[in-house]
């Protein structure tokens, strides 16, 4: 990594505090509009260390929201690759270009065949059953190449197996 100066780094941690107090102050207002219960946390952390802080803090929470990773401002990749993987827990994530409400017409549940993949669907259902599609994202690997672990839609309902992809660990 390279070294930034301390004055630099200073001044980029208090512009990333100043826009997180600013993105928990309108999240905060949007639920008490929703009359939702929820609750933040800023966490003040630096490197490499971040995702795995935020992903294990995120299975305290029924769910976690993000905001895509926009191609000119803030990445969110590992954050989210992260969570996704090692929180057992739903997460939504926000397109940016989003200026609208929330909108679940449209979802994709994650699945490696794990148990942490079951939980986090099973919690998700309340959400599910607001989709009009649901696309399943099946990440091959060895807990789902056989062919005993293949998951097939039911014709009956608006799931579909659209994508398929493969990871690399």
């Amino acid at each position: 990594m390279l070294e930034i100066p301390p004055d630099i780094m200073a001044q980029m941690v208090a512009e990333s505090e100043k826009t997180a107090l600013a993105a928990i102050e309108r999240f905060e207002a949007a639920a008490r509009r929703s009359l939702v219960s929820a609750e933040h946390r800023l966490l003040q952390s630096i490197g490499a260390d971040a995702p795995l802080l935020l992903s294990t803090l995120a299975r305290r929470f029924d769910l976690s929201v993000f905001m895509q990773s926009e191609p000119d401002g803030v990445d969110n990749d590992d954050m989210i690759e992260t969570s996704l993987f090692e929180s057992g827990r739903p997460l939504i994530v926000v397109p940016y270009i989003q200026k609208e409400g929330l909108n679940l017409d449209h979802m994709v549940c994650c699945w490696d065949g794990s148990r942490v993949a079951a939980r986090a669907i099973n919690d998700a259902l309340p959400l599910l059953v607001k989709a009009v599609t649901v696309d399943l994202l099946i990440v091959l690997n060895e807990k789902t190449t056989s062919a005993g672990n293949e998951i097939r839609a039911p014709k009956s309902r608006n799931i579909s197996r659209a994508m398929t992809s493969r990871f690399r660990s």
